[in-house]
């Protein structure tokens, strides 16, 4: 591998796991699920932007294959990203869910 292509890897990896562990301190912070969805999702797409180069380079597999794992993480860490912007629910301990009524509680007050 060229070196100037292993710093730009080293980056993105750096980048990738700060997003990660700041989404996982949001989780264990506020208890919403939402962030350990994207915390995961952040940690599969940083796992695969680099998977492809070290299964091709070191352990010399195909490069449709490699294609193929990385392809898959990326999806899979895409796909969290996704479902944490349709997840509705709040742990029973969310200081959210029990300092703030929902809309719903709001309009049926009025």
């Amino acid at each position: 591998m060229h070196l100037g292509l292993v710093a730009a890897k080293l980056v993105v990896i750096l980048l990738g796991l700060l997003i990660s562990y700041q989404g996982f301190r949001a989780y264990r912070r506020e208890q919403s699920h939402r962030m350990l969805f994207v915390a995961a999702g952040f940690t599969l797409i940083t796992v695969g932007s680099v998977l492809e180069s070290v299964l091709y380079d070191i352990l010399h597999l195909s490069v449709f294959v490699s294609g193929i794992v990385q392809t898959g993480f990326v999806a899979a860490g895409m796909a969290l990203i996704l479902y944490s912007l349709f997840v509705t629910h709040q742990s029973a301990g969310s200081k959210r869910s029990q300092s703030r009524p929902s809309n719903n509680q709001q309009h049926r007050a009025d």
